[in-house]
């Protein structure tokens, strides 16, 4: 699986797990305020959590964090048939919450999955492969066996999630055709779909006398029920968004499957929660033969496969002209025709590769992608994907710094004006191995083979916006392991450790700083006394006290000694 594939799989497989996790919260909020409460009206829920959509999306645009259009006379066809739909799935899936147990409303909900299924193929073109249509088809069973001797039957439950199912099926599949038309963005839909459906709810809740009945509610003064409602509303407004990324960067039918995925964990919770779940072993066999065919569709639906395309956003008009702009700026830079040439298809080549993998990220799309790929990096130091993502999301004020201390310099101006690449394509390790002993370009070649890397294993920078900063990052990821090869440091735990204790004095990246730290706290006994001892120290006063070393030309030192390198650079070596 290539970079981007694996970019690509990170994207579907987060959106798909947040979704899971947001609907599986509300579900449970959802089932504790209406049954062990007994809250009287689920409409009035319903109004809460979209009074709690419209009004964060109306702040978050006032505030700039999120962009979506204005409302306009053909806004309501735009968005058409969804406000609809998205009523009809609010109100059955709350009554069929409160009618059902949570095991049997997990059991009946996976028929909107085969609903999501019929309705893709018709109305997207979509037809799903045989293998999900297999396990679509064992959870359906299994539902099926599961009704079949249920003790606490409910007609008018079985009717509310059946018309939820549907009500899902066709809100999945028109969100994607929406999203797919661009014409009002994520935010939009979500917006409009509270908006417009607000007031008639409203007055379907008065009419019905639902009003009155929340208001004559005694618990109101409780406030654990007071927390667990304000709860449910926002948690209304995370799961629209929730879905909307999940459809996104998926499909429909994977994100109605997800939703029944989190489900086995409702399974088997609602047995204990809500006190409404009679066993009985038919019943009990029929809902976990629907929970295995849940797990088969997620193994055949997030393994490998042949190609996959990431979602990715086309180059706004400005960012293209400012690409176009600093290509032809590039051919301007130096004075000689052979060196002109070369260095400004170096620096062509970075604008063209950028403007190939840029990925734009909303506000909440980074805040969302650094919390991710921060739990990832500490949990394994060795995902140097989720390291890199972090560095993206989290550096913008860093790269800056960078950015600044790299045009204090002759040598770093013309980094940022070439933009040169160090990999595989650009640098002669052939060269460099024939150079001899304690030279720079020497040390560097010993490194990679005594190590086993290879200069093209670093990843190409998707998630900065701004190009010269994005090319700061890709310049510090790739000159890092010369940093490793010029202070001596092997990529070892400790080695590693060390070296981020430098980059972070130097550069202030946000990764580094935490890789210095939380990367001292994995050194087995034997290292941690050598750190505490020697390297810690050392550290320090080497990113206090040498050259700022992004800013160093290393392609033009390759011949330079190591011994005069280290005396210019003001570098002691510790080893």
């Amino acid at each position: 699986m290539t970079e981007h594939e694996q970019n690509a799989m990170f994207v579907r497989v987060a959106s798909a797990f947040f979704y899971g996790l947001s609907s599986f919260m509300i579900t449970v909020v959802n089932k504790t305020i209406l049954t062990s409460y007994a809250f009287p009206s689920f409409q009035v829920l319903g109004i809460g959590q979209m009074l709690a959509t419209i009004l964060v999306l109306f702040f978050a645009k006032r505030l700039r964090y999120v962009e979506f259009p204005n409302l306009e006379v053909t806004t309501f066809t735009k968005i058409w048939p969804l406000p609809l739909i998205y009523i009809g799935n609010m109100i059955f899936g709350l009554g069929g919450t409160k009618q059902l147990s949570l095991p049997m409303f997990t059991a009946l909900r996976r028929f909107s999955i085969l609903m999501t299924m019929i309705a893709e193929y018709y109305i997207l073109g979509i037809k799903a492969r045989l293998s999900i249509q297999l396990s679509v088809y064992t959870m359906i069973l299994g539902a099926v066996v599961a009704a079949l001797n249920d003790l606490a039957f409910n007609l008018e439950g079985y009717v509310f999630i059946l018309l939820n199912d549907f009500f899902t099926a066709a809100n999945g599949v028109y969100m994607k055709k929406k999203l797919d038309s661009k014409e009002l963005g994520k935010f939009g839909l979500m917006y409009y779909n509270s908006l417009f459906m607000l007031g008639p709810t409203v007055l379907m809740a008065w009419w019905m006398g639902d009003i009155d009945l929340a208001l004559e509610f005694p618990n109101w003064t409780n406030p654990l029920f007071i927390l667990q409602f304000v709860l449910s509303c926002i948690m209304g407004f995370i799961l629209s968004y929730s879905t909307l990324l999940c459809t996104l960067y998926n499909s429909a039918l994977t994100t109605t499957i997800i939703g029944c995925l989190k489900n086995i964990c409702v399974t088997y919770l609602g047995m204990v929660i809500g006190g409404d779940y009679i066993f009985s072993l038919l019943n009990f066999v029929g809902l976990n033969l629907s929970v295995i065919g849940s797990l088969v569709y997620t193994w055949v639906t997030f393994r490998k496969r042949e190609s996959l395309q990431p979602k990715y956003t086309l180059l706004t008009e400005s960012q293209a002209s400012r690409i176009q702009n600093r290509s032809l700026r590039c051919s301007f830079l130096l004075n000689d025709d052979r060196v002109l040439c070369r260095f400004a298809t170096a620096c062509e080549a970075f604008l063209e590769d950028y403007a190939k993998h840029h990925v734009p990220l909303s506000p909440l799309q980074r805040v969302l992608l650094t919390m991710g790929s921060a739990a990832i990096s500490l949990a394994n130091p060795y995902r140097g994907d989720m390291i890199a993502c972090l560095g993206e999301t989290t550096g913008r004020n860093a790269l800056m710094h960078c950015h600044q201390q790299m045009k204090n310099t002759n040598e770093g101006q013309r980094i940022l004006a070439q933009k040169p690449r160090i990999n595989t394509s650009t640098v002669d390790l052939s060269y460099l191995k024939d150079l001899p002993l304690g030279t720079v370009g020497r040390t560097y070649r010993d490194f990679l083979d005594d190590n086993n890397v290879s200069p093209d294993d670093r990843p190409t920078v998707q998630f900065v916006d701004d190009i010269e900063l994005a090319y700061v990052m890709q310049r510090y990821r790739e000159v890092h392991d010369i940093f490793h090869a010029m202070l001596l440091m092997p990529t070892t735990m400790l080695g590693e450790v060390a070296v981020k204790w430098i980059e972070a004095l130097q550069m202030h990246l946000p990764m580094c700083i935490t890789g210095a730290i939380f990367g001292a706290s994995r050194l087995r006994p034997r290292q941690r006394q050598l750190y505490l001892d020697h390297y810690l120290l050392w550290s320090i006063n080497t990113g206090l006290n040498a050259k700022f070393l992004l800013g160093i030309y290393f392609e033009e030192r390759w011949e330079q000694s190591l011994e005069d390198f280290h005396k210019e650079m003001n570098i002691v070596r510790l080893v």
